[in-house]
C-alpha cells in the first residue's frame, strides 16, 4: 500500500494505531461500567483482576501519550494553542502536587485518574492529529441515540432491575437510582447523573442543526433525534444537568430570536411538552413535584458537602490554599481514601491542587469557551451547560464516559481548524446569519 507524500512507515502505523485507540475511547467508555458489574457478576475474579481488565486504556494511553508528543515536539509546522498550554500545565502541577504530597503517595497515584484522564485525552488526541470529524460524531451520536432510546424505554416499559432480573447483572442499571417516589433513567451509565450530563452534547446538536437547517422543523432528520435525548435527560432527574441544558438551550433561543423567530417558538413548544409530558407521568404514578426539585434530602446533603467544602479551604492554612491538599483529597476518591465529597467540580480542584492549579484549569475552560464560540456553537453551548452542572457534581471526575467524549470531539475541532478543514462537529459555517451561527 502507497503510504501518503512524506509520510515515513512508522507516521503511517502510529496514525492508524491512534485513530483505532481513539474509537475504541469513544465505544467503550459509555459502556465500561456495564462491563465492570458483568465482570463481577459472571466471573469469580478478584477486585485488582476487575480493575486492570476494565480500565486496560489507562496504560496504553500514557505510552500513545509519550510517543506522539515525541513525534509533535519534533513536527516543525506544530501549532499549540492556549489551551493546550493550559492543558499540559494542569497535568503537570497535579503531578507536582503528588511529589509534594509524597507522604500520602497512594491516595495521589490511584486519584490521578479521576482528576486529570479527560485532559491527558486532550492532549494525546491534539498530538497525534487527528482529524477525523465525521466519524467521532457519527459514533458519539449514534451511541447517545442508543443510550437515550435504551433509557426512555425503560422508564416507561420496563420493570426497577430489569438488568439484574434480565441479564444477570447485579446491582446496576435502571432501580438503582431514586427519589422518594420515583425512579431515575439510568440507561448503561453509571446512574442518573452520568447518562444526563452525556447526553448534553448530543443534545446541542440535534438542537443547534434544527436552527441551521433551512429545512421545517418537523422534517430535520436530527430533530428525530432530538426527542429521545430531550426526554432521556427529563427523565434522569438531574436537577444540575436539566439546568445547565436548559440555560444552554436558552442562548441557543437568545442567538437565534430574530434571524428565526418561528423555530424559537417550535423549540420552546417542544421543550415544554416534553417537560410536561415527564412531569405528569411522575404525579399520575404518585409522585409530587416538591420530591422533583428537591430530590428528599439531597438538596440539604448537597448544601452540605458544599459548605464543608468551602470551610476546609478557609481553614486549610495558607500552603494549602496556593498548592492544595494533595490529588484525593477531595471528589470521587474521597469515598475510598477519606476526605471532602465537595459535590462542586470547582472546589474539588481547589481543595485538591490549590490555587495555583485552579488558575491553570480556568485558563483552560475560559479559553475553550472563548475559543469554540467561533469554532464551534455545538460545542460552545455545551461547554456552557456542563461548567453550570460542575458547580453541582464532580461533573469530570466521575463520568469519564461524558468527560473523555467532550475532549476527544473538542480536541478533533482544534485539530481540523489547525489543518484549515471544516470540522464535521462544527455546524456554524451552514448558519443562516452570524447570529444563528
Amino acid at each position: 500500500m502507497q503510504l501518503r507524500i512524506n509520510e515515513s512507515k512508522f507516521s503511517f502505523i502510529l496514525r492508524h494505531i491512534n485513530a483505532i485507540f481513539i474509537f475504541v475511547l469513544l465505544i467503550y467508555l459509555p459502556f465500561s461500567e456495564l462491563f465492570i458489574h458483568a465482570i463481577e457478576s459472571y466471573t469469580a475474579w478478584s477486585g485488582s483482576m476487575v480493575f486492570w481488565v476494565s480500565h486496560f486504556y489507562e496504560p496504553i494511553l500514557v505510552i500513545l501519550l509519550l510517543v506522539n508528543f515525541l513525534v509533535f515536539i519534533l513536527d516543525k509546522k506544530k501549532k499549540i494553542e492556549i489551551i493546550d498550554y493550559a492543558a499540559g500545565l494542569f497535568v503537570v502541577w497535579s503531578l507536582i502536587s503528588i511529589v509534594i504530597h509524597h507522604n500520602d503517595l497512594q491516595r495521589g497515584v490511584e486519584s490521578l485518574r479521576f482528576l486529570i484522564l479527560p485532559f491527558i485525552v486532550y492532549l494525546f488526541v491534539r498530538f497525534s492529529k487527528f482529524e477525523n470529524g465525521k466519524k467521532i460524531s457519527t459514533i458519539y451520536l449514534t451511541i447517545a441515540g442508543v443510550l437515550a432510546t435504551i433509557g426512555v424505554f425503560e422508564y416507561f416499559f420496563l420493570p426497577a432491575n430489569w438488568v439484574g432480573n434480565f441479564l444477570g447483572i447485579a446491582g446496576f442499571g435502571f432501580g438503582q437510582n431514586a427519589l422518594e417516589s420515583t425512579n431515575q433513567a439510568s440507561s448503561f451509565l453509571a446512574g442518573p447523573n452520568q447518562l444526563a450530563s452525556y447526553l448534553i452534547l448530543p443534545y446541542f446538536y440535534a438542537l443547534h442543526r434544527a436552527f441551521i437547517s433551512k429545512k421545517s422543523f418537523i422534517t430535520q432528520w436530527s430533530n428525530f433525534l432530538l426527542l429521545p435525548l430531550t426526554l432521556a435527560i427529563f427523565l434522569t432527574f438531574s436537577r444540575s444537568a436539566i439546568l445547565g441544558m436548559l440555560l444552554g438551550t436558552l442562548l441557543i433561543l437568545i442567538f437565534n430570536i430574530r434571524p428565526n423567530r418561528n423555530k424559537v417558538g417550535h423549540v420552546i413548544v417542544f421543550i415544554t411538552a416534553c417537560a410536561t409530558l415527564v412531569v405528569s407521568y411522575v404525579m399520575y404514578g404518585g409522585g409530587t413535584v416538591a420530591d422533583l426539585m428537591t430530590h428528599g434530602a439531597s438538596s440539604a446533603q448537597h448544601l452540605s458537602a458544599t459548605e464543608n467544602g468551602w470551610s476546609s479551604i478557609v481553614h486549610s492554612g495558607f500552603l494549602n490554599i496556593i498548592f492544595g491538599r494533595g490529588v484525593g483529597s477531595a471528589g470521587p476518591a474521597a469515598l475510598k481514601f477519606g476526605g471532602y465529597i465537595s459535590e462542586n467540580y470547582y472546589l474539588q480542584v481547589l481543595i485538591e491542587v490549590g490555587f495555583i492549579g485552579f488558575i491553570v484549569f480556568a485558563t483552560f475552560f475560559v479559553g475553550a469557551i472563548r475559543d469554540f464560540y467561533q469554532r464551534s456553537k455545538t460545542l460552545f453551548f455545551t461547554i456552557v451547560a456542563l461548567l453550570v452542572n460542575a458547580f453541582f457534581l464532580h461533573i469530570f471526575s466521575d463520568n469519564p464516559a461524558m468527560a473523555v467524549s467532550i475532549f476527544i470531539v473538542m480536541a478533533v475541532v482544534v485539530n481540523l481548524e489547525n489543518a484549515n478543514q471544516k470540522p464535521q462537529i462544527k455546524t456554524s459555517n451552514e448558519a443562516q446569519s452570524p447570529n444563528a451561527s
